[in-house]
């Protein structure tokens, strides 16, 4: 009888034994497909934030340097001897990757210091300044049509012409992990401000 006993709880502890086992595999299955998600979902997306993110920043800094340097020239009535601190110091974060030459004049950018209607962005590293004029109403001028001497606008104006300040900075950010080859290594990003000095300049 005592063997019997002993028999039964062998069997019963056999079988609790028995169906824990197939609980134990599945969860470690759990692990394992977990893991492989993380691998291969969840790497490429952080991988992809890590680029997006210099970008939407960089694009943030070069067009807020822009305006900086549009609004400096316009406090300096139309000079533009303080545009390039200005703009450089207001990108710290791009200025660590990308060396800006001196500032351009608006004849190195074709369309620039017209209003640009047919402005052609440049993709290395510019700064570039455009002093322009308009004349103030009754004149039906646009953008595209100003001067960029302030004599020829006196002269065509009749009056004293309203002047603006355009500046355009554009920067090729490196991108570090550039989407595993779907997006360039390069990003070339630009931006173009104008601001009216009115009479000032």
């Amino acid at each position: 009888m005592r063997h019997s006993m002993q028999y039964n709880r062998k069997n019963i502890v056999s079988r609790l034994l028995a169906r824990c086992k197939p609980m134990r595999d599945e969860s470690g299955n759990a692990i394992v497909e977990f893991t492989l998600l993380m691998a291969f979902a969840l790497l490429p997306l952080v991988l992809g934030v890590s680029d997006l993110a210099p970008i939407l920043y960089g694009s943030i800094e070069v067009a807020d340097a822009a305006r900086a340097g549009a609004l400096a020239m316009v406090q300096n009535n139309g000079s533009s001897s303080n545009v390039y601190p200005v703009v450089t110091g207001d990108m710290p974060n791009v200025t660590t990757q990308v060396s800006f030459p001196p500032v351009s004049s608006c004849a190195d950018l074709p369309g620039a210091g017209k209003g640009g209607a047919n402005i052609t962005i440049p993709t290395d590293a510019k700064i570039i300044v455009c002093p322009f004029w308009l004349c103030p109403p009754p004149v039906a001028q646009t953008l595209a049509n100003g001067y960029t001497d302030k004599q020829d606008a006196e002269t065509a104006c009749g009056t004293t012409p309203l002047g603006y300040a355009e500046v355009i900075v554009s920067a090729p950010l490196n991108i570090p992990f550039n989407g595993f080859g779907v997006i360039p290594s390069k990003i070339p990003l630009a931006y173009r401000s104008v601001i009216s000095g009115g009479g000032n300049f």
